[in-house]
């Protein structure tokens, strides 16, 4: 017979949505030690929780034997406000869902050289930190409806595969001519 350990060595997703997750962080913690079991997890979804910053990172920190080996992080509409400091250890992922938030700024946001998609949507930035320049296998970028943000470094333009970037709802009104080889969406 194989025991809970066995079983959940061999999962490699898992998805949290809801009031699910506000209730392991609340009440019943002792589910959580379980969880650095997960040796092949590469994709976390923690959605919709409403837990914040510090509900992540606290489910984060229980996750902390696999977090150098992520692949896809979801933590979309977590009213969260900044990023956890726990969020640099993510040095493998190829996949960030941040949006629906209520991100001011990406300090914290890990450098990952194998990044691929950044979404960063519906959150309330008002600049953009320089921690994406070393990403250069970036190919989609998502800042739409953050609508104090107003510029975009210039660098932007010189990561090589940035393909797409979805800038709609925010307050750019204009972008150097070096942005044109990228799709713009703007609708």
């Amino acid at each position: 017979m194989i025991d809970i350990e066995e079983k959940l060595k061999n999962i490699n997703e898992l998805w949290f949505s809801g009031k699910k997750l506000s209730f392991i962080t609340r009440r019943n913690s002792s589910m959580l030690p379980y969880f650095n079991q997960l040796s092949r997890l590469t994709d976390l979804s923690i959605g919709e929780s409403d837990v914040g910053s510090v509900g992540i990172a606290f489910v984060l920190d229980r996750f902390r034997s696999i977090l150098p080996t992520l692949k896809i992080l979801s933590c979309s509409e977590n009213n969260m406000q900044d990023i956890p400091r726990i969020f640099q250890q993510l040095n493998d992922l190829q996949s960030l869902d941040l949006s629906k938030n209520q991100i001011e700024n990406c300090w914290n946001l890990p450098y990952s050289p194998k990044l691929l998609n950044l979404d960063l949507s519906e959150n309330k930035l008002n600049f953009f930190q320089d921690f994406l320049q070393k990403s250069t296998l970036i190919e989609s970028l998502y800042l739409n409806k953050n609508e104090f943000l107003r510029n975009i470094p210039d660098w932007i333009h010189k990561l090589p595969l940035l393909k797409y970037l979805y800038i709609f709802r925010t307050g750019i009104e204009s972008l150097p001519v070096e942005f044109k080889r990228l799709t713009i969406v703007l609708f």
